[in-house]
């Protein structure tokens, strides 16, 4: 992949990383510090978008290989130009390679025809780094398209404003325009131009500004604000921040965050203008000032501005919240001044943290590991079986596994001297195993996490080993001469080996659930540990349980551990892939399985419970459903339907049972469990009934989510109509979304709140003559209407006057 493209993608992401912490810390701080400094510290997010700079050692850069991966590697691993053609490789075979070459390899065990095999992977080698390597492309094509639009838009708004634009010649008016200008420093000519046809004053021109009103006939008092308040913008240079804002947004046009940045940036734009007049007038004109606002409020809807301009009054949403903080406005302390420049300090280092994409670090791992040293390896496996076997002398790391079922990738850092293997399953695995194949030599740390899957793993000598094994069957074998330490954190099932009789070594076994010592008389229980100590104890072993899980630790000349594991044969259960209730291998706990899913239920033990569900008859499993419905343990429910048949008897019966009941969330989990005719019987009873939630989850399974987007829309248009025509009723004429006449008279403030005040209608019209409010009943019903007191007003707007 192009290395520009993988700076700038490392960009967008450092930055998103800092609008999301800004945007969180933002609710915390916005009535704290100054509302000026909350609009100019998004310039720190806004420059990590734009300046592909950094420090040497960060964030960016402990993850940048990873980025790597996960863009460029088409396959687990590029094959080396000079590496003969593999042997067909199955069984134990080991494939035939050059031990002049060191190579990486994943070989799939089902070549069936070597040829056609080799044949299909090199087509796909040749076909997918063109396609990687022109992903830059894709970008710069998209950002072209959006700035041209952007600048497409601006120059038909700029030629709007000037076909209605009039000079205002009026001598008294371009007079006080000068006065206020040279008072807050403002040095050059600002011209003065009026346009009907725009809903706001406004003020364009980079280098020529020029103030915009909608009218002259505009009061003293609100003529002076608004002059103050567009000179502000100017003075400030509002204009260039917010074409800097748009040239990131059209750099990082994939990436919603920056979105999210600009909509914030917008508001905060409006709020700290709003302050930096008042700091200019002073706390006791807020008052005037807020009602120069409203007035300004009454015209908006004719005409949309554009990014281009700044406005007075630029959305009517913000209204309310602009008005509050004009009214509780004060003067920034000495102390808070001070906290405010290190948190700026903090924000700003964090930033440089962050850090992007080290250019000068783009090192080919492969041309380096033919002088690297592998000191440690990091082994992740997903939903997969993996036995790790020692590879022949002068070979390299390589896996032996079906590609139909597997994927497995095979990083090197570099930097860290590293293996990363990566095993996780296409398809269900069933018996299928991955064979791993690793250098026989001494590794410093190994990592080993497995999730829902199962490893037996035998050939580390030496090494720190840390591991997380997450519902897994997890078969460790210390050799003779281990040095070094395990620390593991298991659940499911955990067997440890020592060769050597743990010699040398200090163990701690700390389990709440079943643990199988071989040599019981060699450790100290004391509550749910043992411990145990033995000659030098320079070797250290700490095994604790995370979840519910069997152990076993074990020594080299006893054979209990098989015993240990046929009782609850987890390996078997797991590596099936299916459980068959005819299985010969079926688990079989030593007590009885109603008795177990009552345990694992009570422990909150999720994937235990769900092994012991399904083995249970079908009138136990409706009686657990029933139960789990009843207690509403929705994530239970998940595990009890996971194994259910699709439309089966009990799918069928529950999922009448939460139809009826209304009950979306765990209808939705059963519905996974339905086949398509089953899902479109559903759906045409949602639709009939005016079911909304139950059409919305049936729609997207049904993979027809534009059917119920167009419904929506629908809907949204029937439920204004008749919103519409339920004020008529109440005496409520309803011209459009600005205008509402009661009475013959023409409404000022309009107010329609619900009983539980999560939606409510409030529209503005400063040109009528009457205040009212909507009146409902506790079913949200209209019962009337009633004219607005003075106190209701002062309230919704705080002390302003009406």
């Amino acid at each position: 992949m192009n290395t520009v493209l993988k700076v700038f993608l490392s960009m967008s992401l450092s930055g998103s990383l800092l609008i999301l912490a800004l945007f969180a810390a933002g609710r915390l701080w916005k009535d704290k510090f100054s509302r000026q400094w909350q609009y100019y510290i998004w310039l720190a997010a806004l420059l990590r978008l734009l300046l592909p700079l950094g420090p040497e050692t960060s964030l960016m850069g402990k993850t940048y290989q990873a980025i790597d991966r996960a863009i460029t590697q088409s396959s687990p691993l590029p094959v080396w130009p000079n590496t003969p053609e593999l042997s067909s490789v199955s069984g134990n075979q080991s494939p035939q390679i050059s031990q002049s070459s060191p190579t990486v390899e994943s070989v799939p065990q089902n070549a069936d025809n070597p040829a056609e095999t080799s044949s299909a992977g090199h087509s796909f080698r040749d076909i997918a780094p063109p396609l990687v390597s022109r992903l830059w492309l894709v970008w710069l094509i998209g950002a072209l398209i959006l700035l041209i639009r952007k600048i497409t838009i601006y120059q038909s708004f700029i030629q709007y404003i000037a076909a209605g634009s009039s000079p205002v010649s009026n001598t008294k008016l371009l007079d006080r325009l000068s006065l206020i200008a040279e008072q807050i420093g403002v040095k050059g000519p600002v011209e003065l131009c009026v346009n009907p046809l725009i809903s706001s004053p406004l003020l364009t021109g980079f280098f020529r500004p020029c103030i915009v009103l909608p009218s002259l006939e505009i009061p003293e008092r609100d003529f002076q604000y608004i002059i103050l308040h567009e000179l502000t913008h100017y003075k400030r240079r509002d204009m260039f921040y917010k074409w800097l804002v748009q040239a990131a947004v059209c750099l990082h046009w994939f990436n919603p965050f920056v979105h999210l940045m600009s909509r914030e940036i917008t508001k905060a734009c409006e709020f700290s203008c709003d302050e930096a007049v008042l700091v200019k007038m002073g706390r006791d004109k807020a008052q005037e000032y807020g009602k120069t606002l409203l007035d300004a409020m009454a015209s908006v809807g004719k005409y949309k501005e554009f990014l281009g301009s700044v406005t007075l009054a630029e959305n009517k949403q913000l209204l309310k919240e602009r008005l509050g903080a004009i009214m509780k406005f004060k003067m920034t302390s000495k102390k808070l001044k001070t906290l405010t420049s290190l948190l700026t300090l903090c924000i700003v280092l964090s930033a440089s943290f962050i850090g992007i994409y080290p250019m000068k670090n783009s090192v080919d791992a492969m041309e380096t590991l033919r002088t690297a040293d592998i000191s440690s390896l990091s082994l992740n496996i997903i939903n997969a079986s993996v036995n790790v076997l020692s590879a022949p002398k002068n070979e390299k790391i390589h896996a032996e596994f079906s590609e139909a079922i597997y994927k497995v990738d095979i990083f090197i850092d570099a930097q860290k001297d590293e293996w990363t293997v990566s095993v996780s399953s296409k398809a269900n695995p069933k018996n299928e195993t991955v064979t791993l194949y690793l250098p026989d030599i001494s590794y410093d740390n190994v990592k080993l996490n497995v999730n829902t899957g199962y490893l037996d793993c035998g050939n580390f000598k030496s090494g720190n080993i840390t591991g997380n094994f997450n519902m897994s069957y997890v078969l460790l074998t210390l050799p003779e001469g281990f040095a070094g330490s395990v620390d593991a954190a298991a659940s499911g099932c955990f067997q440890l080996v020592s060769k050597d009789d743990f010699k040398n070594t200090s163990a701690s076994i700390a389990t709440s659930g079943e643990c199988v010592i071989s040599k019981p008389q060699s450790f100290k229980k004391n509550g749910n540990t043992y411990t145990y100590t033995e000659g030098s104890a320079s070797n250290v072993i700490k095994i604790t349980q995370s979840g519910s899980c069997m152990m076993g630790i074990h020594t080299s000349d006893t054979s209990d551990f098989l015993d240990f594991s046929d009782q609850w044969d987890f390996a078997n259960l797991w590596k099936n892939g299916e459980l068959k209730e005819d299985s010969q291998t079926e688990p079989q706990p030593k007590s009885n399985d109603s008795e177990q899913a009552e345990k694992y239920y009570q422990s909150g033990s999720l994937p235990l419970f769900q092994i012991s569900f399904f083995h249970l008859d079908k009138e136990a499993q409706e009686k657990w459903m029933d139960r789990i419905y009843t207690d509403d343990q929705i994530a239970f429910w998940g595990a009890a339907v996971d194994f259910l048949d699709e439309d089966c008897g009990l799918v069928q019966r529950f999922a009448e049972k939460t139809y009826g009941d209304s009950n979306i969330s765990y209808f939705s989990v059963l519905a996974n469990r339905m086949s398509e005719k089953t899902l479109e019987r559903y759906l045409d009873k949602s639709l009939k009934d005016g079911k909304w939630a139950f059409q919305s989850v049936l729609y997207n399974l049904l993979d027809r989510k534009d059917e119920f987007d167009e419904q929506e829309k629908k809907k949204e248009k029937e439920w204004a109509e008749a919103l519409k025509a339920q004020y008529q009723a109440a005496g409520v004429t309803m011209i459009d979304e600005k205008n509402y006449y009661y009475q013959g008279q023409l409404v000022d403030i309009f107010l329609d709140q619900r009983t539980n005040q999560s939606f409510y209608t409030l529209n503005m019209n400063p040109a009528g003559t009457v205040n009212i409010k909507i009146l409902r009943n506790a079913n949200d019903k209209i019962t009337g209407v009633s004219y607005m007191t003075k106190a209701e007003i002062e309230e919704l707007f705080g002390d302003m006057e009406d």
